[in-house]
């Protein structure tokens, strides 16, 4: 019985299961008081669990499991409580480049972006291409310059801050990219030379990991492959989890999105890199890796296994040890990125046969039983694409095997924007206020600028918005 097998939670039951001779339970409403009663106090289990895991604090699967059974069962005792789906998982779908919290992405490319009106965004690209000298001429008569660092604080703020509309953010995003203000298309050593400066890299990183939240901020960035090469240079030199490694990694997995990019990284090691962290050591790495490392580096690993370049490697490499150590992972995010990865590499003969004899069979068999009797529907879902892909059809493997045509989407189909979920920025804002950031960015202000400049930008603004740069559907521009 279930009153027998859960005990330290009675109240609930009286409801769920026929008391001793027939009673229900009061009848004066005080059993539906402890059902809302009970709910509640899942519901503030789910905040404490949230708030422990934001300050990365691993909460156990085998907690979050007895918490959805008890919220599975409170279902069926809430009007139309069994209509609504408890989707916590993502399915794989088939291969896909993906980043994290993908499923939550349609609604950040609702806001149209509006073109900020109170910066000179050519002398702002100026200043940030220019060499020092250039700088202190760029500012004659007007008092000393700001400091690079100021600004780049300034931009960051305009990119991340929460307390700025989205709209506004999108905007300034796509005018980064419109204007060059980097200088990533006038002056392509301009990008690597801040990310040499061991004073702006952390900075920097943190502008590429925003810009690359946006489809137009990915396209802006990969034009110059040579700021790839240099973030990959940091990430690979950083300890684990150091805020330096924090905005690298997040960068580079939002630019394994693009398929140049993948095949920088892949020539660079980066699948090597990230088996590496995947499958920590003690003795390999400088301690275990963090949540965040392990989320978003599966996710870079997935997307640069749909690379024919990439698959080779991971079959080289310990790919299917690592896999089989985190797919059963309490994170679902770091499920479904392990998930996808195995689902590229089962395309692999010689990586299929290797799984085989590794008894990846039965483990999903197992997996699969775990996730149906739990009532995960996704869950299940990706194990039975991923038995499919364990044992195709003979003449798919085959065809499979003489295609060699890469997997995933093309460039052109990568629409995903997210920058209303850009957090990391926080690490390097902190609590100061965007008062301090608009003094660094006094000096660029379009009032000051020459008769015209204001009218010029706007349609330049709205020129590069209507090439098709920014690939979402039904943008609308604003302002």
């Amino acid at each position: 019985a279930l009153r027998a097998q859960h005990p330290q939670i009675p109240l609930l039951y009286d409801l769920i299961e026929p008391q001793p001779g027939g009673q229900t339970g009061p009848a004066d409403g005080t059993a539906w008081r402890r059902v809302w009663s009970e709910l509640l106090r899942v519901a503030d289990f789910g905040l404490d669990a949230a708030t422990m895991l934001a300050h990365g604090i691993p909460i156990s699967g085998e907690l979050l499991q007895k918490a959805r059974r008890q919220l599975q069962m409170l279902r069926e005792q809430v009007p139309g409580g069994l209509e609504l789906r408890l989707l916590s998982e993502l399915p794989i779908g088939g291969p896909g480049v993906m980043s994290p919290a993908r499923s939550v992405r349609s609604r950040a490319a609702t806001a149209p972006p509006q073109m900020p009106r109170d910066l000179d965004f050519g002398r702002l690209a100026h200043f940030l291409r220019a060499r020092a000298d250039e700088r202190e001429r760029l500012f004659a008569g007007a008092g000393p310059p700001p400091t690079l660092a100021a600004v780049l604080r300034a931009l960051l703020q305009r990119l991340a801050s929460a307390e700025a509309p989205l709209a506004q953010r999108r905007g300034f995003l796509v005018a980064v990219a419109c204007f060059d203000v980097l200088g990533v298309r006038a002056r392509p050593g301009a990008l690597p030379e801040l990310l040499a400066d061991p004073s702006l890299a952390e900075l920097t990183l943190g502008m590429l990991a925003a810009l690359a939240c946006e489809a137009v901020g990915r396209t802006y960035i990969v034009a110059n492959l040579a700021c790839v090469e240099s973030v990959v240079e940091i990430l690979k030199a950083q300890q684990l989890d150091s805020s330096l490694h924090i905005q690298a990694l997040a960068a580079m997995q939002r630019l394994s999105l693009r398929r140049a990019p993948q095949d920088r990284m892949i020539e660079l090691g980066l699948v090597e890199w990230v088996i590496g962290v995947l499958g920590w050591q003690e003795e390999a790495i400088q301690g275990m890796p963090s949540e965040f490392s392990l989320e978003f580096g599966s996710a870079m690993l997935m997307n640069l296994a749909l690379r024919t370049s990439g698959k080779r490697k991971c079959a080289e490499l310990d790919a299917l040890t690592v896999s089989l150590n985190l797919m059963e992972h309490w994170n679902p995010q770091i499920r479904t990125h392990i998930n996808g990865t195995l689902y590229s590499l089962l395309t692999v003969p010689s990586f299929r046969a290797q799984a085989r004899r590794a008894g990846l069979e039965q483990i999903l068999k197992s997996i699969h039983a775990q996730a149906a009797s739990l009532g995960d529907e996704i869950s299940r879902r990706q194990i039975e694409y991923l038995l499919e892909q364990l044992s195709p059809p003979e003449a798919e493997a085959t065809a499979a095997a003489a295609d060699g045509a890469e997997s995933g989407e093309d460039d052109e189909d990568d629409d995903e924007n997210f920058l209303e979920e850009e957090e990391l920025a926080g690490l390097l804002l902190g609590d100061r206020g965007g008062r301090s950031a608009e003094e660094a960015l006094r000096g660029f202000a379009l009032a000051s600028a020459a008769p015209g400049t204001a009218e010029a930008q706007s349609r330049e603004f709205r020129v590069f918005l209507a090439r098709g740069t920014l690939s979402l559907a039904g943008v609308h521009m604003a302002g």
